[in-house]
């Protein structure tokens, strides 16, 4: 078993320092840890692609049973491949085994799958209700002017709905920040239980929202840079791949050689398997956060006695 060159993991860090030392473990080391993350950045980069698949196939055409059946073997199947990839990494830096790992992801994974669901249709449901309870009743006129009218408030509606639910899911987001330390701790420490991190993790990780907010704000906008360069490819074919479906469907002739749709899947595994590492670099930073935190509460703690 190969060891990482790992820095102080409980140090007392600004977030700039996070950044560097979550860096520098993945500078240092970087052949052993494609060496170990490979095979699991491949299972990841190959179910993406076939989970976008699926789902733009749902969307462009009528319900069927089969398609929905297939999207959702595609989505566990996408599950599987994230909580493989995040128990590797997670077994790699504490060294508890995979086993272990994967169960403790697999439990936060689910229970982040059902909040999402409920918090999803509540949102749905709050901004509908506030949308129709201030909705006008449409004025009298001729037939067009009314068919625009009607048109008018459908239109606004939806936006009404949709911004309603983009303000309620990013207050959602930053109350559920200091979540993101709860769920490395319990990656992290044996010794944590599911009701601490539902429970005393969050509490902790509310003392340093601050801290999280910037990190994750930081994080955010690295991980963006680097995805826009590693997904110019995609980008690009999958352009063409659109373009050409448009002119088959307005009765053209398909402007992309028969070859292209396996060219265009076999690119999306490329794209992904970058980003399942980027993933990882993001990763390390959180892992290095949880340690900043576990050493300022520590502090709190020698300071309070």
């Amino acid at each position: 078993m190969i060891e990482l060159k790992q820095e102080e993991l409980v140090k007392n860090r600004g977030y700039w320092a996070t950044i560097g030392a979550a860096y520098r473990l993945l500078a240092k080391n970087i052949r052993p840890l494609f060496k170990k993350m490979w095979p699991f950045a491949f299972a990841f980069a190959m179910a993406v692609p076939f989970f976008l698949c699926m789902l733009l196939e749902q969307a462009g055409a009528a319900f069927s049973t089969s398609r929905l059946v297939g999207l959702a073997f595609s989505f566990l199947l996408l599950l599987a491949a994230t909580i493989a990839l995040l128990g590797k990494m997670s077994d790699v830096l504490n060294a508890k085994g995979l086993k272990w790992n994967l169960a403790r992801w697999g439990k936060m994974t689910g229970i982040a799958v059902a909040i999402a669901a409920v918090v999803g249709l509540l949102i749905s449901s709050v901004s509908f209700a506030i949308v129709s309870s201030t909705a006008q009743p449409l004025e009298q006129g001729p037939q067009n002017h009314q068919l625009d009218m009607i048109q008018q408030d459908a239109f606004f509606r939806v936006m009404g709905i949709v911004g309603i639910g983009m303000l309620i899911l990013v207050i959602i987001y930053l109350l559920a920040l200091p979540y993101v330390y709860g769920c490395m701790k319990y990656a992290m420490d044996d010794k944590n239980r599911l009701r601490h991190l539902l429970f005393g993790n969050y509490v902790a990780g509310m003392r340093h929202w601050p801290y999280i907010f910037v990190t994750m704000l930081t994080t955010a906008v690295i991980v963006l840079l680097v995805s826009a360069v590693a997904t110019l490819p995609l980008t690009i074919v999958g352009l063409a791949y659109r373009m050409s479906v448009v002119g088959v469907s307005m009765g053209d002739e398909a402007g992309v050689p028969g070859y292209f749709n396996g060219m265009v899947y076999g690119v999306g595994i490329l794209t992904f398997f970058v980003m399942a590492f980027v993933g990882i670099f993001e990763f390390m930073i959180l892992y290095y956060m949880y340690g900043s935190i576990e050493a300022k509460e520590q502090d709190r703690l020698a300071v309070a006695v």
